[in-house]
């Protein structure tokens, strides 16, 4: 049984236990021999078990496939559509296969959960950091069982993430590197403004140059309005907008302080649009539920062809060097960017 210990309190040998309050309390066994202390420590935890399964302690045990099935309805609730995949990838293809459809909640232990992480380290040759994602997710998983009286107490609070070794990885574009992508970008603008439908996305250089001075995501991009801005403090707020099913990363909202660069493409965007989007002012719907950029280009007199691609912050970049005495600068990957705009 979980969160059972045999110990010894001066000449009497006891049992050290979780109680149903989920405080430490201990059990004399009344036997100072450590062979009698093992076997009345095995028949007392027969009887906890079946007490708990019982219901005595107001736990009702379920199979780990009912549990996996109602936490992944809860983290479709709650949680962002991203984390519900990946919790439904790791149900069927790391945790079921591990602790069997039919195994009970109340059955599942701390080495159990141990030796998962022991063997997912072991069957590949993967980072510690991507098992503790596995941990971090099944320990959520029996937090919430907890508290759905499922388990007494959890078997994944013991359970400690394995050594981090994760690197950091900072890659940056130079100074040249960077005015040669807004360069292009002004390029690409003059040349492709004529012979294309009105729909044609222009505003690639004030787009580039306000990703690289604010470290925006993506759809924190596409759902910026110019009410976002303070124009007097030069702070731009990320804000939740339930009524377009947009929040921020875990749901915080946050301030980021605008510098002259930055200001300078806000002030340029807000000069050329008629509605209050900073990204995009047509098409907000489809651009703003895929995430993409659309150019349509008339193809013939019957129809009309649209091709998809991806905005300057597809690929986000660190924002702690942007506010640099030498100047902001652009993740290494955004020179997909700069190819998609020479071609």
């Amino acid at each position: 049984m979980k969160n059972v210990y045999l110990e010894k309190r001066g000449k009497y040998y006891g049992i050290k236990l979780l109680n149903a309050d989920g405080k430490w309390t201990h059990k004399s066994l009344g036997t100072p021999k450590a062979a009698v202390a093992k076997r009345r420590m095995q028949r007392f935890v027969e009887q906890m078990e079946r007490r708990e399964l019982l219901g005595e302690y107001g736990v009702t045990p379920v199979t780990f496939q009912d549990l996996c099935a109602k936490f992944l309805a809860y983290v479709k609730a709650k949680k962002s559509a991203g984390y519900h995949q990946t919790v439904a990838y790791y149900v069927n293809k790391r945790y079921t296969p591990h602790f069997g459809e039919t195994t009970l909640t109340t059955a599942v232990t701390s080495h159990d959960i141990e030796q998962f992480a022991i063997n997912r380290k072991n069957s590949s040759n993967i980072k510690n950091v991507t098992v503790n994602r596995e941990l971090a997710a099944l320990r959520h998983m029996f937090r919430m069982a907890e508290e759905w009286g499922h388990v007494a107490i959890s078997p994944g609070r013991r359970v400690k993430l394995l050594v981090d070794d994760g690197t950091v990885r900072t890659r940056y574009l130079t100074r040249d590197e960077i005015v040669q992508l807004v360069s292009t970008a002004e390029d690409n603008r003059k040349t492709r403004q004529f012979g294309f439908s009105s729909l044609h996305f222009t505003d690639w250089p004030e787009w580039i140059m306000l990703n690289a001075n604010t470290g925006l995501r993506r759809r924190e991009m596409l759902f910026l309005e110019f009410t976002d801005v303070d124009w007097n403090a030069n702070v731009l707020h990320i804000r939740k907008k339930p009524h377009l099913k947009f929040h921020p990363k875990s749901h915080q909202e946050r301030r980021i302080p605008i510098n002259e660069p930055a200001m300078s493409a806000l002030q340029s965007l807000l000069a050329k649009k008629h509605s209050g989007w900073v990204s995009l002012e047509r098409c907000p719907g489809l651009i703003r539920q895929f995430g993409f950029t659309v150019r349509l280009e008339r193809r013939d007199a019957a129809h009309d062809a649209a091709y998809v691609r991806r905005p300057a912050g597809s690929k986000r970049h660190r924002h702690e060097d942007h506010q640099r005495a030498d100047g902001p600068q652009l993740g290494d990957d955004h020179r997909e960017v700069l190819r998609s705009l020479v071609e």
